[in-house]
């Protein structure tokens, strides 16, 4: 679980789909406001020990490192991943719910 205020930590998903030749990935947030905000991800190795999934590659996997104040209201938020390449080919993932607790 994330907490209110908490920042340096990894935000990771496992997208299922290998997207290493994708010209951008992005985490799209939804804060428990409704209010919306898009960061930057990372594709690939995940630097610090990843979840056990099998047999999924590492462009299958995305991160963002958690900046101080980003994760500032406690309660449910929402995140989509949106991959986009070069040209009009835009994937995005189903819509995933993850709580952040009071600080």
């Amino acid at each position: 679980m994330i907490v209110q205020g908490e920042y340096g930590k990894l935000f990771v998903l496992h997208l299922g789909l290998n997207v290493t030749a994708a010209n951008t990935v992005e985490f799209l947030f939804t804060d428990p406001a409704g209010v919306a905000s898009t960061k930057n991800a990372i594709v690939g190795l995940i630097p610090r020990s990843k979840p056990s999934t099998g047999s999924s590659v590492s462009g299958e996997w995305a991160y963002y490192t958690i900046q101080s104040g980003f994760f500032d209201s406690a309660g449910q938020w929402a995140v989509q991943a949106k991959a986009t390449w070069t040209g009009t080919k835009v994937v995005k993932s189903q819509e995933q719910h993850f709580w952040v607790g009071e600080g």
